[in-house]
């Protein structure tokens, strides 16, 4: 189990160094929008956002703030993928059709009276 902790762990930290640029520029859109709304310029697009980002703080600056959220991440994601694998083989061997089939009879007959 722990193998599979630290491999969701890692796919975690991957995942969210891909993404984090992502994630700047959208909070970044987000903060142009209220100083908007404070008589300021609009933002422009995603692009124009991102290319200011680098302009200013170097590619560096996408990344700041990542390591709470790799400390975040990395536990969650490992643990929620140590859950997944472990369970699967009894999701496996499940019938879940008969149990989704139960869950809508009783919903029926609930819905008769």
């Amino acid at each position: 189990p722990l193998t599979k902790v630290a491999c969701g762990a890692i796919a975690g930290v991957c995942g969210m160094t891909v993404a984090f640029p992502f994630d700047t520029v959208r909070r970044n859109l987000q903060v142009a929008t209220l100083k908007v709304r404070h008589g300021r310029e609009p933002p422009g697009n995603m692009v124009a956002i991102l290319a200011a980002i680098v302009r200013e703080g170097g590619p560096t600056a996408l990344y700041r703030g990542i390591l709470p959220n790799y400390l975040k991440a990395a536990p969650s994601v490992g643990i929620s993928f140590a859950t997944f694998e472990t369970l699967k083989p009894w999701l496996d061997r499940t019938d879940l059709s008969r149990l989704a089939g139960a869950s809508s009879s009783s919903s029926a007959s609930t819905e008769r009276r």
